[in-house]
């Protein structure tokens, strides 16, 4: 039998939410879609499938407003849930510029959440839909926004490769130091900066390449 969660992913293939005709009867709920002749029976009431169609298609409204009030704050901490988090941005004059992250469908609902927290919220400066909440390190997150937010995370930036040169010296290749660390090797260049690869990233994959002659790359992977 179908889940909710399987179903409502079969029926957002087929287009906007505004596509499905959800009605209920005696018989339980249906509903039909335009590519459809007769209906078929919901596994789930609309309300369901709005709920379900949200978690699997989130959909966000970042709006900035003016805050006339000394205290900026919001008048609960943390503010209601549908705040995902917020922040100040600067002044204009006496006024604080705040920006959130609303979970909200449109620009009204959100709104509406911020003027629980901050009911003098005034001279809207704009209000943009957003499919996620990732919004870079300028608007730092603190504990109770992360638990709100399904924020996809960052892949670690990878370190620059590692300059090294290493050259030919009585039978024996030897590497420049590096942090401290040097290398030989009596069968090749190769060897020997592969060995300091493994001295300078004991825990970490990385591939050596060769420049030009005696200068080499040690590059993580």
């Amino acid at each position: 039998m179908k889940t909710i969660a399987n179903a409502v992913a079969e029926l957002v293939t087929w287009g906007s939410v505004f596509d499905y005709l959800f009605w209920n009867t005696k018989d339980g709920w249906f509903y039909s879609t335009p590519e459809q002749s007769a209906p078929e029976r919901a596994v789930c009431t609309r309300e369901q499938f709005e709920i379900e169609k949200r978690r699997q298609n989130p959909l966000f409204q970042w709006i900035s407003w003016h805050q006339p009030t000394e205290d900026h704050r919001p008048l609960t901490y943390p503010p209601n849930k549908a705040i995902m988090g917020w922040w100040c941005s600067g002044y204009s004059g006496r006024d604080a510029i705040i920006c959130a992250l609303v979970d909200a469908p449109d620009e009204p609902t959100a709104q509406a959440a911020v003027l629980k927290d901050w009911p003098e919220a005034e001279r809207w400066r704009f209000c943009e839909v957003r499919d996620n909440a990732n919004l870079g390190d300028r608007f730092p997150l603190k504990a109770w926004m992360l638990e709100r937010m399904p924020v996809t995370p960052a892949k670690p930036a990878l370190a620059e490769p590692i300059k090294v040169v290493c050259r030919y010296r009585s039978g024996t290749y030897i590497t420049n130091k590096v942090n401290g660390k040097q290398a030989t090797n009596t069968a090749g260049a190769l060897g020997a900066v592969r060995a300091l690869g493994r001295k300078l990233l004991p825990d970490q994959e990385f591939a050596v390449t060769n420049v030009d002659g005696d200068n080499w790359l040690i590059i993580p992977q």
